[in-house]
C-alpha cells in the first residue's frame, strides 16, 4: 500500500472521530456558538483530496477505501452545512 494512500486513511478516520467527537460533547466557540463551519470546511477538503487519489491510484491496495470514505465524509460535510443553516435560521 502507497504511503500516501495510508496517509489518507488515517486522516479520513481522524476526521472521522473529531466529527463525533464535536457532536457529542457539544463544544462551543467562546462567542457561544458551535464550531461547525471549520469542521465542514475541512471536511469538503479531506472528501475531495481522497476522492483526486483514489482515483489516480485506481487499482491499488486501499484506494477502494478512500473511494467508499469519500462520499460519506462529503455526506457529513453537507449534515454540518445544514445545521450551520438551521442555528442561524434559529437566531434570526
Amino acid at each position: 500500500m502507497k504511503p500516501i494512500i495510508l496517509v489518507m486513511l488515517a486522516v479520513q478516520a481522524a476526521i472521522l472521530i473529531v466529527t463525533v467527537w464535536t457532536m457529542l460533547s457539544k463544544r462551543r466557540a467562546p462567542n457561544g456558538r458551535q464550531m461547525w463551519s471549520g469542521l465542514a470546511i475541512s471536511q469538503i477538503i479531506i472528501s475531495g483530496t481522497s476522492i483526486r487519489i483514489a482515483a489516480s491510484h485506481t487499482g491499488q491496495p486501499g484506494a477502494d477505501l478512500l473511494a467508499t470514505g469519500a462520499p460519506l465524509i462529503l455526506g457529513m460535510a453537507l449534515m454540518t452545512v445544514l445545521i450551520i443553516l438551521r442555528e442561524r435560521k434559529e437566531r434570526g
